[in-house]
Protein backbone atom coordinates (compact mmCIF):
# COMPACT_ATOMS: atom_id res chain seq x y z
CA UNK A 1 0.00 0.00 0.00
CA UNK A 2 1.49 3.22 -0.61
CA UNK A 3 2.30 5.65 1.98
CA UNK A 4 -0.59 8.45 2.58
CA UNK A 5 0.43 11.73 1.23
CA UNK A 6 0.42 14.39 4.41
CA UNK A 7 -0.70 17.63 3.35
CA UNK A 8 -0.51 19.57 6.97
CA UNK A 9 3.76 20.07 6.92
CA UNK A 10 6.61 21.56 4.84
CA UNK A 11 9.66 21.37 4.58
CA UNK A 12 12.20 24.71 5.07
CA UNK A 13 14.14 24.85 1.82
CA UNK A 14 15.15 28.44 1.25
CA UNK A 15 14.89 31.17 3.61
CA UNK A 16 16.60 34.39 5.06
CA UNK A 17 17.07 35.16 8.53
CA UNK A 18 17.46 39.06 9.43
CA UNK A 19 17.30 41.39 12.81
CA UNK A 20 20.11 42.01 15.22
CA UNK A 21 22.64 40.16 17.43
CA UNK A 22 23.71 41.47 20.74
CA UNK A 23 25.47 40.53 23.95
CA UNK A 24 25.53 42.35 27.15
CA UNK A 25 23.94 45.96 27.04
CA UNK A 26 26.11 47.65 24.46
CA UNK A 27 27.07 45.53 21.75
CA UNK A 28 25.00 44.41 19.19
CA UNK A 29 24.97 45.09 15.60
CA UNK A 30 22.66 43.53 12.10
CA UNK A 31 22.38 40.24 11.50
CA UNK A 32 21.39 38.42 8.27
CA UNK A 33 21.53 34.79 7.36
CA UNK A 34 20.72 32.77 4.23
CA UNK A 35 19.68 29.10 4.02
CA UNK A 36 19.42 26.71 0.99
CA UNK A 37 18.72 23.29 2.17
CA UNK A 38 18.37 22.08 -1.49
CA UNK A 39 22.25 22.78 -1.78
CA UNK A 40 22.98 22.36 1.55
CA UNK A 41 24.37 25.80 1.73
CA UNK A 42 24.31 28.35 4.73
CA UNK A 43 25.85 32.46 4.58
CA UNK A 44 25.66 34.36 7.47
CA UNK A 45 26.68 38.36 7.49
CA UNK A 46 27.53 39.97 11.08
CA UNK A 47 27.67 43.89 11.21
CA UNK A 48 30.07 45.72 11.37
CA UNK A 49 32.34 44.02 9.64
CA UNK A 50 30.58 41.30 7.45
CA UNK A 51 27.20 42.79 5.88
CA UNK A 52 28.04 42.96 2.20
CA UNK A 53 26.62 40.03 0.03
CA UNK A 54 29.66 39.22 -1.33
CA UNK A 55 31.81 39.10 2.14
CA UNK A 56 29.78 36.80 4.69
CA UNK A 57 31.77 35.64 7.57
CA UNK A 58 33.75 32.92 7.08
CA UNK A 59 32.34 29.16 7.99
CA UNK A 60 34.81 27.72 10.21
CA UNK A 61 31.94 24.56 10.24
CA UNK A 62 28.19 24.04 9.98
CA UNK A 63 24.94 21.48 9.72
CA UNK A 64 21.21 22.18 9.56
CA UNK A 65 18.77 20.08 11.17
CA UNK A 66 14.98 19.42 10.55
CA UNK A 67 12.84 19.29 13.35
CA UNK A 68 8.89 19.54 13.48
CA UNK A 69 8.75 17.34 10.22
CA UNK A 70 10.82 19.62 8.53
CA UNK A 71 8.76 23.12 9.29
CA UNK A 72 11.65 23.88 11.42
CA UNK A 73 15.09 24.23 10.61
CA UNK A 74 17.97 24.58 13.51
CA UNK A 75 21.29 25.64 11.98
CA UNK A 76 24.07 24.73 14.03
CA UNK A 77 27.81 26.95 13.46
CA UNK A 78 30.91 27.93 14.11
CA UNK A 79 32.45 31.22 12.78
CA UNK A 80 35.83 31.90 12.07
CA UNK A 81 37.29 34.90 12.79
CA UNK A 82 34.80 35.75 15.20
CA UNK A 83 35.20 32.58 16.65
CA UNK A 84 31.28 32.30 17.48
CA UNK A 85 29.95 29.50 18.16
CA UNK A 86 26.16 28.90 18.25
CA UNK A 87 22.32 27.72 16.57
CA UNK A 88 19.93 29.74 14.78
CA UNK A 89 16.64 28.54 14.28
CA UNK A 90 14.05 29.31 11.73
CA UNK A 91 10.34 28.13 10.58
CA UNK A 92 7.71 28.16 7.60
CA UNK A 93 5.87 30.59 10.02
CA UNK A 94 8.29 33.38 9.98
CA UNK A 95 10.09 33.11 13.54
CA UNK A 96 13.58 33.62 13.64
CA UNK A 97 15.88 33.21 16.76
CA UNK A 98 19.15 32.35 17.56
CA UNK A 99 22.10 32.23 20.65
CA UNK A 100 25.23 31.75 20.58
CA UNK A 101 29.39 31.84 22.37
CA UNK A 102 32.26 33.55 21.66
CA UNK A 103 35.18 34.77 23.94
CA UNK A 104 33.59 38.00 25.56
CA UNK A 105 30.45 35.57 26.71
CA UNK A 106 27.30 34.74 25.87
CA UNK A 107 25.09 36.44 23.16
CA UNK A 108 21.28 36.12 21.37
CA UNK A 109 19.85 36.58 18.11
CA UNK A 110 16.55 38.03 17.38
CA UNK A 111 14.95 39.11 14.04
CA UNK A 112 12.47 37.79 11.41
CA UNK A 113 12.70 34.87 9.15
CA UNK A 114 11.54 34.54 5.72
CA UNK A 115 10.89 31.28 3.58
CA UNK A 116 11.30 32.26 0.19
CA UNK A 117 10.64 28.10 -0.41
CA UNK A 118 8.82 25.47 1.30
CA UNK A 119 8.10 22.01 -0.07
CA UNK A 120 4.98 19.89 1.22
CA UNK A 121 5.21 17.01 1.96
CA UNK A 122 4.99 14.11 -0.34
CA UNK A 123 4.90 10.91 1.88
CA UNK A 124 4.56 10.01 5.75
CA UNK A 125 7.24 10.62 7.88
CA UNK A 126 8.77 6.96 7.84
CA UNK A 127 9.41 4.88 11.41
CA UNK A 128 12.75 3.85 13.27
CA UNK A 129 12.17 0.31 14.38
CA UNK A 130 12.92 0.27 18.24
CA UNK A 131 16.06 -1.10 18.00
CA UNK A 132 17.15 1.54 15.55
CA UNK A 133 15.97 4.60 17.31
CA UNK A 134 17.47 3.54 20.66
CA UNK A 135 21.09 3.31 18.30
CA UNK A 136 20.73 6.53 16.65
CA UNK A 137 20.19 8.03 20.33
CA UNK A 138 23.98 7.09 20.79
CA UNK A 139 25.77 8.13 17.62
CA UNK A 140 29.96 7.75 18.04
CA UNK A 141 31.31 11.67 18.67
CA UNK A 142 34.95 10.33 18.84
CA UNK A 143 36.85 7.18 17.83
CA UNK A 144 40.42 6.12 19.77
CA UNK A 145 42.92 7.11 17.28
CA UNK A 146 46.02 8.57 16.39
CA UNK A 147 47.33 9.61 13.22
CA UNK A 148 50.47 7.99 12.37
CA UNK A 149 53.76 9.50 12.52
CA UNK A 150 54.13 9.31 8.44
CA UNK A 151 51.05 11.24 8.59
CA UNK A 152 51.73 13.77 11.29
CA UNK A 153 55.40 14.25 9.54
CA UNK A 154 53.74 14.51 5.89
CA UNK A 155 55.37 11.82 4.61
CA UNK A 156 52.08 10.43 3.92
CA UNK A 157 49.17 12.89 3.20
CA UNK A 158 45.81 12.86 3.72
CA UNK A 159 43.10 13.95 1.79
CA UNK A 160 39.67 13.81 2.48
CA UNK A 161 37.14 14.26 -0.10
CA UNK A 162 33.24 14.37 1.07
CA UNK A 163 29.99 15.04 -0.08
CA UNK A 164 26.65 13.38 -0.93
CA UNK A 165 25.93 10.12 -1.68
CA UNK A 166 26.16 10.21 -5.24
CA UNK A 167 28.26 13.34 -5.90
CA UNK A 168 31.32 11.90 -7.36
CA UNK A 169 33.47 10.94 -4.54
CA UNK A 170 34.66 7.28 -4.82
CA UNK A 171 35.38 8.24 -9.32
CA UNK A 172 37.30 11.20 -8.32
CA UNK A 173 39.28 9.86 -5.91
CA UNK A 174 40.05 7.03 -8.07
CA UNK A 175 41.24 9.44 -11.11
CA UNK A 176 43.50 11.77 -8.52
CA UNK A 177 44.64 8.82 -7.12
CA UNK A 178 45.65 7.34 -11.09
CA UNK A 179 46.90 10.88 -12.05
CA UNK A 180 49.38 10.76 -8.97
CA UNK A 181 50.46 7.44 -9.58
CA UNK A 182 50.86 9.08 -13.60
CA UNK A 183 53.18 11.87 -11.78
CA UNK A 184 55.41 9.54 -9.86
CA UNK A 185 54.15 9.57 -6.61
CA UNK A 186 52.49 6.16 -4.47
CA UNK A 187 48.41 6.92 -4.13
CA UNK A 188 46.13 5.23 -2.54
CA UNK A 189 42.22 5.29 -2.00
CA UNK A 190 40.03 4.19 1.46
CA UNK A 191 36.37 4.15 0.57
CA UNK A 192 34.48 4.38 3.75
CA UNK A 193 31.43 2.33 2.37
CA UNK A 194 33.71 -0.33 2.51
CA UNK A 195 33.17 0.02 6.80
CA UNK A 196 29.32 1.00 6.36
CA UNK A 197 27.16 -1.44 8.44
CA UNK A 198 23.19 -1.68 8.19
CA UNK A 199 22.01 -0.51 11.99
CA UNK A 200 18.62 -0.94 11.20
CA UNK A 201 15.48 -0.25 9.14
CA UNK A 202 13.22 2.02 8.96
CA UNK A 203 9.34 1.33 8.10
CA UNK A 204 8.30 3.49 5.49
CA UNK A 205 4.83 2.21 4.75
CA UNK A 206 2.86 -0.99 4.84
CA UNK A 207 5.17 -3.98 3.85
CA UNK A 208 8.17 -1.49 2.86
CA UNK A 209 10.91 -0.79 4.58
CA UNK A 210 14.68 0.80 4.07
CA UNK A 211 18.04 -0.12 5.94
CA UNK A 212 19.31 2.60 7.40
CA UNK A 213 23.17 3.48 6.87
CA UNK A 214 23.09 7.31 6.61
CA UNK A 215 24.04 7.75 10.42
CA UNK A 216 27.41 8.06 11.74
CA UNK A 217 26.35 5.33 13.72
CA UNK A 218 26.71 3.25 10.67
CA UNK A 219 30.42 3.41 10.20
CA UNK A 220 32.65 0.99 11.81
CA UNK A 221 35.27 3.90 13.08
CA UNK A 222 37.79 1.80 14.55
CA UNK A 223 38.22 -0.52 11.69
CA UNK A 224 38.16 2.64 9.40
CA UNK A 225 40.93 4.21 11.10
CA UNK A 226 43.02 0.77 11.32
CA UNK A 227 42.21 0.98 7.89
CA UNK A 228 43.60 4.44 7.13
CA UNK A 229 46.88 3.47 9.11
CA UNK A 230 47.83 0.73 7.58
CA UNK A 231 47.03 1.99 4.37
CA UNK A 232 49.19 5.49 5.06
CA UNK A 233 52.45 3.70 7.10
CA UNK A 234 52.08 0.83 3.92
CA UNK A 235 53.34 4.17 1.44
CA UNK A 236 55.25 5.45 3.90
CA UNK A 237 58.60 4.08 3.11
CA UNK A 238 58.97 5.08 -0.69
CA UNK A 239 57.98 8.80 -0.08
CA UNK A 240 60.61 11.31 -0.68
CA UNK A 241 61.64 14.30 1.22
CA UNK A 242 59.73 17.16 -0.24
CA UNK A 243 57.29 14.41 -2.27
CA UNK A 244 54.98 12.87 0.07
CA UNK A 245 52.84 9.66 -1.14
CA UNK A 246 49.16 10.39 -0.59
CA UNK A 247 45.88 8.43 0.85
CA UNK A 248 42.38 9.59 -0.18
CA UNK A 249 39.58 9.06 2.29
CA UNK A 250 36.49 9.34 0.61
CA UNK A 251 32.77 9.23 1.55
CA UNK A 252 29.34 11.38 2.59
CA UNK A 253 30.55 11.75 6.42
CA UNK A 254 34.46 11.67 6.07
CA UNK A 255 34.13 15.26 7.84
CA UNK A 256 32.30 13.81 11.00
CA UNK A 257 34.31 12.67 12.90
CA UNK A 258 36.82 14.76 14.50
CA UNK A 259 40.14 12.48 14.92
CA UNK A 260 39.81 11.90 11.02
CA UNK A 261 38.96 15.40 10.12
CA UNK A 262 41.93 16.69 12.28
CA UNK A 263 44.21 14.47 10.78
CA UNK A 264 43.27 15.37 7.34
CA UNK A 265 45.78 17.62 4.88
CA UNK A 266 43.54 18.82 2.14
CA UNK A 267 39.27 18.50 2.99
CA UNK A 268 37.76 18.76 -0.51
CA UNK A 269 34.39 19.15 -1.02
CA UNK A 270 31.35 18.48 -3.66
CA UNK A 271 28.46 20.69 -3.56
CA UNK A 272 25.99 18.93 -5.55
CA UNK A 273 22.25 19.87 -5.43
CA UNK A 274 19.59 17.61 -3.75
CA UNK A 275 17.26 17.05 -7.41
CA UNK A 276 20.76 15.98 -8.75
CA UNK A 277 21.73 13.70 -6.14
CA UNK A 278 18.06 12.29 -5.64
CA UNK A 279 17.93 12.03 -9.72
CA UNK A 280 21.34 10.05 -9.97
CA UNK A 281 20.54 8.07 -6.88
CA UNK A 282 17.37 6.91 -7.69
CA UNK A 283 18.51 5.98 -11.05
CA UNK A 284 21.30 3.69 -9.49
CA UNK A 285 19.07 1.93 -6.64
CA UNK A 286 15.71 2.86 -6.09
CA UNK A 287 14.77 4.08 -1.94
CA UNK A 288 11.44 4.10 -1.38
CA UNK A 289 9.98 7.68 -1.52
CA UNK A 290 9.38 8.18 1.98
CA UNK A 291 13.00 7.41 2.89
CA UNK A 292 14.17 9.69 0.07
CA UNK A 293 12.17 12.11 1.55
CA UNK A 294 12.43 12.28 5.48
CA UNK A 295 15.61 10.37 5.87
CA UNK A 296 18.15 10.41 3.02
CA UNK A 297 19.01 14.01 1.99
CA UNK A 298 17.84 14.99 5.77
CA UNK A 299 21.19 13.26 7.23
CA UNK A 300 23.42 14.45 4.31
CA UNK A 301 22.19 17.99 6.28
CA UNK A 302 23.25 17.07 9.37
CA UNK A 303 26.22 15.14 9.49
CA UNK A 304 27.74 15.57 5.84
CA UNK A 305 28.92 19.41 5.41
CA UNK A 306 32.14 20.31 5.81
CA UNK A 307 34.47 21.74 7.95
CA UNK A 308 37.65 24.30 7.73
CA UNK A 309 39.63 24.47 5.93
CA UNK A 310 38.32 23.62 3.09
CA UNK A 311 37.69 23.81 -1.02
CA UNK A 312 34.84 23.14 -2.57
CA UNK A 313 33.64 22.29 -6.19
CA UNK A 314 30.06 22.97 -7.77
CA UNK A 315 28.54 19.65 -9.60
CA UNK A 316 26.17 20.52 -12.29
CA UNK A 317 22.79 19.40 -12.66
CA UNK A 318 21.21 16.59 -15.58
CA UNK A 319 25.14 15.29 -15.81
CA UNK A 320 26.56 11.67 -15.59
CA UNK A 321 28.33 11.53 -12.90
CA UNK A 322 30.85 8.91 -14.75
CA UNK A 323 33.41 9.55 -16.17
CA UNK A 324 34.79 12.15 -14.22
CA UNK A 325 35.78 15.30 -16.73
CA UNK A 326 39.21 16.51 -17.58
CA UNK A 327 38.30 19.82 -16.35
CA UNK A 328 36.74 18.54 -13.19
CA UNK A 329 40.11 16.85 -12.70
CA UNK A 330 42.07 20.43 -13.24
CA UNK A 331 40.51 21.62 -10.85
CA UNK A 332 40.41 19.02 -7.95
CA UNK A 333 44.25 18.85 -8.60
CA UNK A 334 44.86 22.37 -8.31
CA UNK A 335 43.09 23.19 -5.15
CA UNK A 336 44.80 20.35 -3.71
CA UNK A 337 48.23 22.00 -4.30
CA UNK A 338 49.08 19.23 -7.43
CA UNK A 339 48.57 21.46 -9.78
CA UNK A 340 46.38 20.42 -13.08
CA UNK A 341 49.92 18.55 -14.92
CA UNK A 342 50.87 14.59 -14.50
CA UNK A 343 53.60 16.01 -12.59
CA UNK A 344 52.41 16.87 -9.37
CA UNK A 345 53.50 20.60 -7.79
CA UNK A 346 55.06 20.88 -4.08
CA UNK A 347 52.05 20.08 -1.58
CA UNK A 348 51.35 22.65 0.25
CA UNK A 349 48.01 23.29 2.74
CA UNK A 350 44.38 24.61 1.25
CA UNK A 351 43.29 28.12 3.50
CA UNK A 352 40.27 28.07 1.02
CA UNK A 353 36.96 27.59 2.62
CA UNK A 354 33.14 28.09 1.61
CA UNK A 355 31.96 31.65 1.33
CA UNK A 356 34.15 33.26 -1.08
CA UNK A 357 37.92 32.85 0.18
CA UNK A 358 40.90 32.40 -2.00
CA UNK A 359 42.38 29.18 -2.19
CA UNK A 360 46.34 30.21 -2.59
CA UNK A 361 47.99 27.20 -4.08
CA UNK A 362 50.35 26.29 -6.37
CA UNK A 363 48.29 25.48 -10.17
CA UNK A 364 45.18 26.37 -8.14
CA UNK A 365 42.04 28.85 -9.92
CA UNK A 366 41.81 32.34 -7.36
CA UNK A 367 38.63 30.95 -6.01
CA UNK A 368 37.52 28.04 -3.94
CA UNK A 369 34.56 27.55 -5.63
CA UNK A 370 34.00 26.46 -9.03
CA UNK A 371 31.17 24.52 -11.03
CA UNK A 372 32.21 21.42 -13.18
CA UNK A 373 30.56 18.38 -14.92
CA UNK A 374 31.92 15.43 -12.62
Amino acid sequence: MAAKKATASKFVVRAVAQGEWSQGDCKKGEFRAHINTDLAEVSIHVGPDYLEDWNPVPLQSYSMRYLRGGSHLRIAFELQPLAWKGELEVNVFGGFLGKFECPDGAGKVTGVGTVEEARDHVNEIPRPTQALAQKLQKEPTHVRWEAPACILDRNVMLIGIGGASKSGKSVLAADIASRLRDGGREAAVVEMSRYERCVGQYTCSAGVHESMFEDPSAINWPDLVKAITKTAESLAGSASEGRSNVVIVEGCLVFWMPEVRQALHHRLFLRASRQEILRRRQASATLAEPFVEHVFWPMFLQYGQPEAPWAEIQIDNDISGYPVSDALLDEAMGVLGFGSSQQSQSDAVCHSIAQGQECELPGASPSSETSHTP
